[in-house]
């Protein structure tokens, strides 16, 4: 189900697809299981998000720098700092976002 952790594993199931396999998956596809990720905010997702920062698909690792500013957790911070150097405008720009967003609530 949607919305608990018992959907973790295959959300990230859903990130972590052959380059071959995504051929078929629209992109929509990662995009929202990056984000059910986030919504459910569980630091269970952290190590499988970190590895979509990695994905050969840009926006795969955008919306994953996006999910792990939502959940919020310091141990997602080097992967977002690596995610600032990337090439692609969108990952950097989630990365952003998300030290930011990271950075007040510590502050609050």
């Amino acid at each position: 189900m949607v919305g608990s952790e018992t959907a973790i594993p295959e959300l990230l199931k859903a990130l972590e697809r052959s380059d071959d396999v995504r051929r078929y998956v629209d992109e929509d596809v990662l995009r929202d299981a990056a984000e059910a990720l986030a919504k459910i905010g569980s630091e269970t997702a952290i190590p499988g998000l970190l590895k979509a920062l990695e994905d050969s698909n840009s926006y795969v690792r955008g919306n994953a720098a996006e999910a792990l500013g939502k959940i919020g957790s310091e141990t997602a911070i080097a992967g977002l700092l690596k995610a600032l150097e990337h090439s692609h405008k969108y990952v950097r720009g989630n990365a952003a976002h998300s030290g930011v967003t990271q950075g007040f609530r510590r502050l609050s």
